[in-house]
């Protein structure tokens, strides 16, 4: 946008009574000049000083209760540490866009923007033009930006789309020249690589705003919002414009236009993922609530406001689930009231059975493990696990970790379930191969918590509770070991906690192997926060199960969708609600898929996964003709394979194949 000052500039005043205030002068008068009152530092040198400036009308924002006014090019003082631009408060008071105004108000910070307010009059003096300055991210500081603070401002940068969270409650979208990853999900937190990353996603982090201070307002990007027509983390934006601005500790672009949408970071329908024998998946379910199991209950304490909310929430998570199609689900946040027929996960596993048939899914029971509670620790959320009992059946009963059965040291067990919920842990056999493996769901204490004095590391960007979450792992690591000993084992779940974190790491240093990092990469994703990118959300195999590992994804259908598509009914319009998989949580489902070799059957001679006739007459043959023959049928355990053996392997022999041969 450009504005022409008139050659016969016409003064009046903003009321048109003709008595110009004094203080106020006239069109063309000496002022104060805008870059003065800006200053070159972060705050006005001019604060609570009356003030007379005059200067274009770059941008007309009643949501702000003001307009941005910019100093003309000829009255520029070529300083590039002050800016030309300066927001003028004055709700209820109207301004020209391209007019040039003189304003008679007082200069100030008003959280921490300059801006000038008790506007005792203005004047109106003709129009004129203002070109938008460029910027490009990344910026070499704060300092730049500051710079340009109340300045009409354009970019030609393709700026990708990095935070969503505020656009349903503010309008506002973070952008930066790429996708931003928390420090801490690369490199070790107290590494200068961490350090200087911290100060880079700082340098290339902008928002754009609405113009508006309005709670909720309409979606302005794309046209014409719809589930099917949205925005997505990782999309970009072209042709912003301006006006550089600064509130609730961000710089933002106060927009003057609507950007282009260009979408980059596509949709995927289902998870993409190679074919294998088993799927594993952890997904974190957002605070999954049925109120009473009866349709009543609502608001419960967390999750849904009323049972068409949650009917919309279990949906979106069936679908997903269904989508997911894995043989054995960890889930975390789900209601933690028992198994009954009326608990959260009970009514879960009975809405899948109703998309994909009767008995499709099981849940493990864990009530025997309660105490008495009928739940799963003292949290509001459990962790919980689902499985396909077509492919894969309970090899015993599940067990639990918590600060009764874990390590200890002299400051008390090193599980501490008043803050971690605990682990449940299940052995399972794979119906097809016949191999027995276990896994293990996690819900580690969350890093905004108060765990107390020296738990924390904020100084490195770890978080509350950091202490908590590591005592955990390294007593999950143990426990794992000691009661499943030697057993392929896949650990899932919500760790709080980025991939070069002190608990993950943890987990690393004692043999475990992030799987989604092994396969996908340092960038893998499950959850994004403050713009950053990084994996809370696990599936850790230990030496046994990585060797049966072929693939896993991370599949976004929450991080870097719009909170705006979730199941809340709230500040949306109706045309919003829906039961798509987009937005069922706000962590990301993580899904490994194995292909598992045929279980070696003790006694199976010819290798067809069965003990028969066949079998006792190859090891009946072998022992005749003095081969050498494996030790592993020596049944009897007497060290050498005889015809001993061959008693042995008939009593592994059905009875009745072996009498009929």
């Amino acid at each position: 946008q450009t504005f022409t000052e008139t050659d016969d500039t016409v003064c009046s005043d903003d009321d048109g009574d003709g008595d110009d205030n004094a203080m106020l002068g006239q069109c063309g008068d000496d002022a104060t000049l805008i870059s003065a009152v800006q200053g070159a530092g972060f705050t006005t040198p001019l604060a609570n000083q009356q003030v007379v400036i005059e200067g274009v009308v770059t941008h007309v924002a009643p949501g702000l209760d003001g307009f941005f006014m910019q100093e003309e090019a000829a009255d520029s003082d070529n300083d590039p540490q002050t800016s030309e631009g300066v927001f003028v408060y004055a709700p209820g008071q109207s301004a020209t866009l391209g007019s040039v105004m003189r304003v008679l108000a007082t200069a100030g910070e008003n959280f921490s923007q300059t801006q000038v307010s008790n506007v005792e009059g203005m004047l109106e003096c003709g129009n004129g033009t203002i070109a938008a300055t460029p910027f490009e991210l990344p910026v070499s500081g704060d300092a730049e930006l500051e710079s340009l603070e109340g300045m009409l401002v354009a970019s030609s940068q393709s700026l990708t789309i990095t935070e969503t969270y505020n656009y349903q409650s503010f309008g506002e979208l973070g952008i930066a020249s790429t996708r931003l990853f928390n420090p801490n999900q690369l490199f070790d937190p107290r590494s200068p690589e961490a350090e200087a990353l911290r100060q880079s996603n700082a340098r290339d982090s902008l928002l754009i705003d609405d113009s508006s201070s309005a709670r909720n307002p309409s979606p302005y990007l794309p046209e014409n919002l719809t589930p099917f027509n949205t925005l997505r983390g990782g999309d970009e934006v072209r042709d912003i414009e301006g006006v550089m601005g600064y509130g609730f500790s961000r710089y933002r672009v106060q927009l003057t236009n609507v950007p282009t949408l260009v979408r980059m970071n596509l949709r995927e329908e289902a998870p993409i993922l190679t074919d294998a024998d088993m799927r594993v998946a952890s997904f974190n379910v957002l605070n999954l609530f049925n109120g009473n199991g009866a349709q009543g209950g609502f608001p419960t304490e967390r999750g849904a406001d009323s049972y068409s909310e949650y009917q919309r929430q279990l949906s979106k998570i069936v679908n997903a689930l269904v989508a997911i199609d894995a043989d054995v689900v960890g889930l975390m946040e789900i209601e933690n009231d028992g198994y009954g027929s009326d608990s959260a996960i009970a009514q879960l596993v009975a809405a899948l059975n109703a998309e994909m048939g009767p008995e499709t899914y099981a849940y493990v029971d864990a009530s025997a493990l309660t105490n008495g509670q009928g739940t799963l620790g003292t949290d509001a959320i459990a962790v919980g696990m689902i499985y396909k009992p077509a492919q894969v059946a309970p090899s015993d009963t599940p067990k639990i970790l918590d600060s009764s059965n874990s390590i200890s040291d002299q400051n008390g067990p090193l599980f501490n379930d008043r803050k971690n919920r605990p682990s449940l842990a299940q052995a399972f056999t794979h119906l097809e191969s016949g191999n027995t493996f276990v896994v293990d769901v996690n819900h580690l204490k969350s890093k905004g918590s108060d765990c107390g004095t020296g738990d924390d590391d904020l100084e490195f960007g770890q978080g509350n509770c950091n202490l908590t979450r590591t005592r955990a792992a390294q007593a999950l690591s143990v426990w794992l070991e000691q009661t499943f000993a030697d057993m392929p084992a896949i650990v899932l779940g919500d760790m709080n906690s980025y991939a070069k974190e002190d608990p993950i790491q943890t987990l690393l240093n004692n043999g475990w192997t992030d799987a989604a990092v092994s396969v996908l990469g340092d960038e893998a994703y499950s959850y994004t926060f403050d713009g950053q990118l990084g994996t809370l959300d696990y599936l850790l195999v230990n030496e046994e199960a990585n060797e049966w590992l072929t693939d896993v994804t991370e599949w976004h259908i929450n991080t870097d969708e719009l909170t705006l598509l979730d199941y809340n009914e709230e500040n949306k319009d109706s045309s919003l609600l829906n039961t798509l998989v987009y937005r069922a949580s706000d962590h990301d489902p993580v899904i490994g898929a194995f292909s598992l070799p045929v279980a070696q059957v003790a006694g199976d001679w010819d290798g067809d996964g069965d003990v028969d006739i066949n079998d006792i007459r190859g090891l009946m043959g072998a022992i005749a003709a003095k081969q050498t023959i494996d030790m592993a049928f020596d049944l009897n355990g007497d060290g050498v394979v005889t015809m001993l053996d061959i008693y042995s392997l008939y009593s592994l022999c059905t009875r009745q194949m072996c009498a009929a041969e």
